[in-house]
């Protein structure tokens, strides 16, 4: 057992970074000749190429292959000419005609459930291929993993100073999510920030303390989670990633088709929920989230 980096080459990233952990490595795959391992990175979108003969050496990787969303497999032409990459993700887009039916009377179920809009029912695998690159074309390749991740972006002198003064006047951060609703389903209708009026779910009429929260204090009208559903999102929203174990499990537990809620701890040891207080005489009810924290970067056991 030896553990191997498979994050970038040596050099692409910056010491602070390429310590880190988080590409979620979760397949490997031999060329034909045996003389190269090619690692899918599923978090970077990318295939890690290593060089097998300097595995024991340290940082065996030679370059990184650009992918779709989310690869977690890939395999060759029997002649080893050709590169085959299973994506296991796509961008949904839009969905305007889903929306959590009966809540509003002019939403009915009915039609949402009509709209097949759901963005689990959207996204799509994908397989990729293309032609085994060569030493020159894995090197231009390498260039547009780091583009695309932002591997050598770093801070102007402004935002520096603009951080270095929040951090000497904010105290505490209350951290406000609302689970299963977009930006512009409760805030779109809001006078400032970039909404989209005509996706309002839920207006100030409705919301307003939500409302006032955001014209008072602070309006995140670009904040992404990259999630799909509360499986994957309460990961992504308090730790930044989800592991490449709930990735996989999420269209499996959605569809009904067997496996455990295991971003809730169900089957981590400990439970996934408080304790209902109402056995304790309370009159209300807590639930907590169990989730896994670590940051960027990557390694696989080999």
């Amino acid at each position: 057992m030896k553990e191997v980096p498979a994050s970038a080459p040596a050099g692409l990233l910056a010491d602070s970074r390429a310590k880190l952990f988080g590409n979620n490595t979760n397949s490997v795959t031999l060329s034909p000749d045996e003389s190269v391992l090619y690692v899918t990175n599923g978090n970077t979108n990318n295939v890690a190429v290593l060089n097998v003969a300097a595995l024991s050496t340290g940082n065996a990787v030679v370059g990184l292959i650009p992918t779709g969303w989310y690869p977690n497999y890939v395999t060759f032409s029997a002649d080893g000419r050709y590169v085959y990459v299973v994506n296991g993700k796509s961008p949904t887009g839009p969905n305007p005609g889903y929306y959590y039916g009966d809540i509003l009377p002019t939403l009915p179920a009915s039609g949402c459930a009509a709209s097949n809009e759901y963005n689990l029912q959207l996204i799509k695998a994908g397989l990729q291929s293309f032609p085994t690159p060569n030493a020159p074309g894995l090197a231009l390749l390498t260039q547009r993993v780091a583009e695309n991740n932002k591997y050598r972006s770093t801070e102007d002198s402004a935002s520096v100073a603009t951080m270095q003064f929040l951090q000497q006047k904010i105290k505490h951060v209350i951290y406000i999510i609302k689970e299963n609703k977009t930006y512009d389903q409760v805030l779109g209708d809001l006078p400032i920030g970039n909404g989209d009026p005509s996706l309002t779910e839920f207006p100030a009429a409705v919301t307003p303390n939500l409302h006032n929260l955001a014209q008072s204090f602070v309006t995140l009208d670009h904040f992404y989670d990259s999630s799909e559903v509360s499986y994957d999102g309460w990961p992504w929203s308090v730790s930044a990633r989800v592991p490449d174990t709930v990735a996989r499990e999420v269209p499996v537990n959605y569809a009904s088709r067997g496996l455990s809620y295991d971003a809730e701890g169900t089957n981590a040891g400990s439970p996934g929920k408080a304790p209902d207080s109402r056995r304790c005489g309370a009159g209300s009810r807590h639930h907590a989230e169990v989730h896994q924290h670590s940051s960027l970067g990557g390694h696989r056991r080999l």
